[in-house]
């Protein structure tokens, strides 16, 4: 955790440059979240991006990150929200005590060793209350892959793949990313890795979708699950997207669904 945790201290200022909603973030809170004042968890919320625009919506917004730096940035933003410092693989709060929980922008893939990013699940079953609303994104790195290899952006490709050499930590589904100087281990193991382990929490997955980059408007809507109309947030969507393709073709995956009711 010390080096993810001084990664974003070192950083706090290039992460907080965006504001505001991302456009598929804006519909799936659209499509799924439950009505405001309902209470919301923010888990790896940085400088309140998303805190701050849900709390703008109405709703009860607690976002919390091990980042002083980021959150400091995220308080002087704030308007009815709150932050703290915690680690979300032990949460300090009650049983049942949110309607959402949710770790945007991958930030679940920064938990490292996997069995603490595993401790992470059963945190957020711990702490959402009955039926409620799970949210998350993730990196696959197949995807990731593949849009180097289709951009022909070679040199990138190839630097990725050089970068992973010595990486004892690509086995449990960690690997490398960004330069040098600013490198991060992150989970990336991908889009059928991410299902099962829904399914082994017995969660009911509503949606699925998958994007080439986390910020474009352009986004792949699994088969066989909800897909509302994106034209209202200014996103492009292409329906009913196989699996298969979601897995080579997007770099980013967003989960939403229901925690398990009956809990652990």
């Amino acid at each position: 955790m010390d080096n993810v945790q001084n990664y974003y201290n070192n950083n706090a200022i290039s992460w907080s440059s965006d504001i505001g909603l991302y456009p598929l973030e804006e519909l799936l809170i659209n499509s799924f979240f439950p009505k405001a004042p309902a209470k919301i968890l923010d888990i790896g919320c940085g400088s309140g991006r998303t805190t701050h625009e849900l709390a703008k919506r109405g709703y009860s917004v607690v976002g919390i990150d091990i980042s002083s730096n980021l959150l400091k940035i995220g308080r002087h933003r704030a308007v009815t929200e709150s932050y703290g410092m915690m680690d979300a693989v032990l949460l300090g709060f009650p049983a049942s005590s949110f309607d959402v929980v949710m770790f945007s922008f991958n930030g679940i893939d920064c938990i490292f060793p996997r069995k603490a990013r595993l401790k992470v699940y059963d945190e957020i079953q711990r702490v959402a209350k009955p039926k409620g609303i799970f949210y998350y994104t993730s990196h696959n790195v197949v995807g990731q892959l593949t849009r180097y290899f289709r951009s022909v952006a070679w040199a990138s490709f190839f630097n990725f793949l050089k970068s992973q050499i010595g990486n004892r930590h690509i086995i449990n589904g960690y690997w490398e990313y960004g330069s040098a100087e600013n490198k991060q281990t992150l989970f990336a193991r991908g889009l059928y890795y991410e299902i099962t382990q829904i399914n082994n929490m017995n969660w009911k997955l509503l949606a699925v979708f998958g994007a080439q980059k986390f910020k474009s408007g352009e986004y792949s809507c699994l088969l066989n699950y909800q897909c509302p109309s994106g034209h209202e947030s200014g996103v492009e969507l292409r329906r009913n997207t196989s699996i298969g393709d979601i897995f080579l073709n997007c770099a980013h995956i967003h989960y939403i669904g229901n925690v398990n009711q009956n809990g652990l």
